[in-house]
């Protein structure tokens, strides 16, 4: 089935398809966007919100394959969909030591198969099964057996155009994760009604609709996740603390079918939805999880060369954190140390760290008390130029504030890249790091609900925050996320709206910010 689509030059800057140095540049913008300083917009249409036409930016972005040239390509090669794995979290011990749970009988799992593909027949489920890299995992699990194989149910072809309800995703908790196997980005959040769902694409074709990695009430809704990918096992782990106080851990090798949520600790351990952050360090192929105790102690939990999973330790005594403080964390390869960030119930911005895999430093604090809300948002990048690692996050009076050490010097700061009241002083911010031209981004959704960008090139002065969406679109302060995709060479920023909604924008190589678009 083929899609004839107008405004071939906008589809091919929206998926990817942009030749090397085209699309949206500072002089020319796609035909159906209009110049708005280094900005092209979609122009505001009868019924739409914060100009852009919700439905149709909605259908645009998960309607469209990889385009030939001069025409659309056909379907084949699409990523299996959430139908044909309805029955995949399968219990089945992991690489990595993690013990199988309690399984379902295959007659029960061929069952649930078989209700999943009757579902997508009937037009409730709008995933399609193809050949290619599945995003949330590989080709789907044969019903009877537990395999992966061709053996399971599969879905009729549907059509590649969901409609508004059909297709679900992640919700404002949203994490977003590049993995090297067939240049997937992932998304994922936990959902207003407490189910933790993923949103992907693979080889730059068209987001897929997410699906279900829970049930409903695993979570509290929006409850923080991590996410991390390591080499070893090609393996994806994200990370969440469920509604029952557990850390749990899922996670899918060489791109394969997710495995069941395991309990990494015993009920209770933490609060529910409590923050929690994930770093894959090269020293002895560690993976390590950190969050915060429901006394208020931080811990970490660990696992080196995908081998069983150690118990928690305690970085830092109770009392130290708020039990639903948000966390983050970064290895810094200069010195080779794993550094992990928090504000403490007083206020002050602290950092634990350990060099060469070696013990644990006490919590040192790089502010004094007030600074910033207790438990408030933060992100960590590091940019090799330099060897700089940079910490960012909103200060008391709503500043947008940046902290930073090169070569593993002092930590300096704060310098201020958004003035008082640009964001929540609880409000969220997502940053990364650019190869190209040696970039580093921070997105933010400031007061008036505008999601922003602050950035620099070159590890220059950084430029004033931007608009790339008008105001009122999203709930300041909003959960956000940002990602590298080098399969396009470009970043993907994600921002949490109404309705368990993410609004995407991209930055094409050589271009400017494009969207706001819907994956709803």
């Amino acid at each position: 089935m083929r899609i004839r689509i107008p405004y071939l030059t906008l589809l091919l800057a929206i998926f990817g398809g942009v030749p090397s140095g085209g699309g949206c540049s500072s002089s020319e913008c796609p035909k159906g966007f209009t110049q708005d300083g280094d900005l092209c917009r979609r122009p505001p249409q009868e019924g739409s919100a914060g100009g852009v036409d919700a439905a149709t930016s909605r259908t645009d972005a998960v309607s469209i394959s990889d385009m030939e040239a001069g025409g659309a390509r056909s379907e084949e090669g699409d990523s299996a969909g959430k139908s044909a794995q309805q029955a995949q979290v399968e219990s089945k011990a992991g690489a990595g030591g993690q013990p199988a749970p309690a399984g379902r009988s295959a007659e029960k799992r061929s069952e649930d198969a078989g209700q999943a593909a009757a579902a997508a027949n009937s037009g409730d489920a709008k995933a399609r099964s193809g050949g290619g890299g599945a995003g949330a995992g590989g080709r789907p699990r044969d019903a009877a057996t537990g395999s992966a194989g061709s053996g399971s149910p599969q879905p009729t072809p549907q059509s590649p155009t969901p409609q508004a309800g059909n297709a679900r995703t992640p919700a404002s908790s949203i994490s977003a994760v590049y993995q090297p196997i067939h240049d997937q980005l992932e998304v994922l959040g936990v959902g207003a009604d407490g189910t933790l769902r993923v949103l992907w694409k693979g080889t730059d074709q068209k987001w897929q609709s997410a699906f279900d990695l829970s049930g409903a009430g695993f979570a509290p809704p929006r409850a923080p996740v991590a996410v991390a990918y390591q080499p070893l096992n090609e393996q994806l782990e994200a990370f969440v603390v469920g509604q029952d106080g557990v850390l749990y851990v899922l996670w899918k090798e060489h791109s394969g079918d997710w495995h069941a949520p395991f309990a990494l600790t015993a009920a209770g351990f933490a609060a529910p939805g409590a923050g929690v952050a994930a770093v894959y360090q090269p020293l002895n192929q560690h993976l390590e999880i950190f969050v915060p105790a429901k006394d208020g102690s931080l811990h970490v939990l660990w696992k080196a060369d995908n081998k069983d999973w150690n118990m928690p330790f305690q970085l830092a005594p109770a009392g130290s954190l708020s039990a639903t403080s948000q966390l983050t964390a970064a290895y810094y390869p200069t010195n080779e140390n794993l550094e992990v960030f928090y504000v403490d119930r007083q206020g002050a911005l602290q950092v634990v760290w350990k060099e060469h895999d070696a013990e644990w430093k006490a919590a040192f604090a790089l502010t004094p008390a007030g600074f910033a809300e207790p438990g408030a948002p933060l992100s960590v990048s590091y940019q090799p130029l330099n060897e700089q690692l940079e910490l960012f996050l909103f200060g008391k009076d709503g500043k947008l504030e940046l902290f930073w050490k090169d070569h593993n010097k002092p930590w300096e700061g704060p310098y201020q890249l958004a003035p008082a009241g640009s964001g929540p002083s609880n409000g969220h911010v997502a940053s990364a790091f650019s190869p190209l031209n040696n970039q580093m981004a921070a997105l933010f959704v400031d007061t008036q609900g505008a999601l922003q960008v602050a950035q620099k090139a070159q590890n220059m002065t950084w430029e004033q925050p931007v608009p790339l969406t008008e105001r009122g679109v999203l709930a300041p302060g909003a959960h956000v996320a940002l990602a590298y995709y080098p399969f396009t060479q470009q970043y993907e920023g994600f921002a949490s709206g109404p309705g368990d909604d993410i609004s995407l924008v991209w930055k094409p190589s050589g271009a400017a910010w494009m969207g706001p678009l819907s994956l709803r």
